[in-house]
């Protein structure tokens, strides 16, 4: 197994991270990318580092699924406190299976599988993203399957 040590503000894969420095409306990192490191945040509980993908005035929506209620969020201190309530407890693993990119936009297949007290299940996710830049301007999440 290879392991690295990133210095703050590097991506998982140590590339420079995209709050790093201004931000205009310009693309500069692979949006796929982002999402990927994104959601390894996510699944391995990194809140301060999966909030450092979110705009300053980022909308997150979530619909009521076999994990949680339905619930949004604004700003990224108010998201991770909803990361830290609706999956602090539990272990997810998810896996993307496509990205579907369009504009400012990106929509992201996943296969998520979630822990809660031993019992895993199995489901499947379409997560809508809109960008400002390289960050994460709104979310809205859905469970298909």
């Amino acid at each position: 197994m290879k392991v690295a040590i990133i210095g703050a503000g590097a991506c998982l894969d140590g590339r420079a991270h995209p709050s790093e420095g201004s931000h205009t409306s310009a693309v500069t990192v692979d949006r796929s990318a982002l999402l990927r490191d994104f959601y390894l945040a996510i699944d391995r509980k990194d809140w301060s580092l999966a909030a450092s993908y979110l705009a300053p005035d980022c909308t997150w929506h979530i619909l009521a699924n076999d994990v949680t209620d339905a619930a949004s969020a604004v700003g990224p201190a108010a998201v991770s406190e909803w990361f830290v309530a609706a999956l602090g407890a539990v272990q997810t693993r998810q896996i993307i299976e496509n990205v579907a990119h369009r504009g400012n936009g990106a929509a992201v297949f996943t296969t998520a599988t979630v822990t809660v007290n031993g019992v895993a299940s199995t489901s499947e996710w379409i997560d809508v993203f809109t960008f400002t830049g390289d960050l994460i301007a709104e979310h809205v999440s859905v469970q298909t399957g």
